[in-house]
């Protein structure tokens, strides 16, 4: 999800700590390695779907959430 990958570039510009940027890093990489679309996980089973993709969890759900639904908005 070029968008997550995006927010990750941001947060090193703005030298965010380390371990936030790792967990960034590591949910673009679970995302990018899903069988399915992200966006078909979240629009059949909502954040609960986002929160079972490892990585992303509910710390990182809601950011993912936003990302997709501002691109569901500019398509």
């Amino acid at each position: 999800m070029e968008r997550l990958a995006n927010h990750l570039y941001n947060l090193e510009l703005r030298d965010e700590p380390t371990n936030r940027q790792w967990a960034f890093r590591k949910a673009a990489w679970a995302i990018e390695d899903m069988e399915q679309d992200i966006a078909l996980v979240y629009r059949q089973l909502g954040r609960k779907g986002l929160e079972s993709i490892p990585a992303i969890g509910m710390h990182l759900a809601p950011v993912v959430e936003r990302l997709l639904k501002e691109f569901e908005n500019q398509v």
